[in-house]
C-alpha cells in the first residue's frame, strides 16, 4: 500500500513544526494518527484519532494540549500535555477521567488550568496535578461562570 500521509493540523513551535498526521491503512475507513514534532514521531501512529485542543500562550506557544479520541463509548478521550519550553521536549503521561469535554486556560508563567468533565488539573513546572477542590471553591467557580467572569 502506498503511504499517502495527510497533515491534518500543524503549528510552528520553538522546537519545529508540530503536526497531527493521518496515514491510511489497509482498512480504508480506519486510518492511523500520529503526532510529529520537527520530523520526529512523539506519539506513535495508532487508530486513536488525535486533536490539538490548544496552544498556549497564544503568541509564541510553548504548551500544547492534545486530545486522544479512542472511538469507544466507555472512555471516549484522554489527554496529553506537550511542553516545548524545556531544552528537551516533554510529553506528559496520559491523564483525565475519560471525558471528551475539556476547557483549558493559560493563566500565567507557563501554568495551565484544565477542566475535564468536572475534574480540575494544573500543569506547571513540568508537573501535572489533579486538583481537589473544596465545596467553597466549587461554589466560587459556579458563581464566576454565572456572572460571566469565566
Amino acid at each position: 500500500m502506498e503511504d499517502k500521509a495527510i497533515v491534518e493540523h500543524e503549528v510552528d513551535t520553538i522546537r519545529g513544526r508540530l503536526q497531527i498526521v493521518k496515514k491510511p491503512t489497509e482498512l480504508e475507513y480506519f486510518p492511523d494518527y500520529g503526532l510529529v514534532l520537527g520530523g520526529r514521531e512523539i506519539i506513535p501512529f495508532s487508530p486513536e484519532k488525535l486533536k490539538l485542543i490548544g496552544a498556549y500562550p497564544k503568541k509564541k506557544p510553548l504548551y500544547f494540549v492534545v486530545q486522544v479520541l479512542t472511538g469507544g463509548s466507555g472512555c471516549p478521550a484522554y489527554y496529553k500535555v506537550l511542553d516545548t519550553s524545556q531544552v528537551e521536549t516533554i510529553l506528559k503521561e496520559t491523564f483525565a477521567n475519560c471525558s471528551d469535554i475539556i476547557q483549558v486556560k493559560h493563566v500565567e508563567n507557563g501554568r495551565l488550568m484544565l477542566t475535564i468533565g468536572g475534574e480540575y488539573w494544573t500543569y506547571e513546572n513540568n508537573s501535572l496535578t489533579k486538583v481537589h477542590l473544596t465545596e467553597n471553591d466549587l461554589n466560587i467557580i459556579k458563581l464566576r461562570k454565572r456572572i460571566g467572569l469565566d
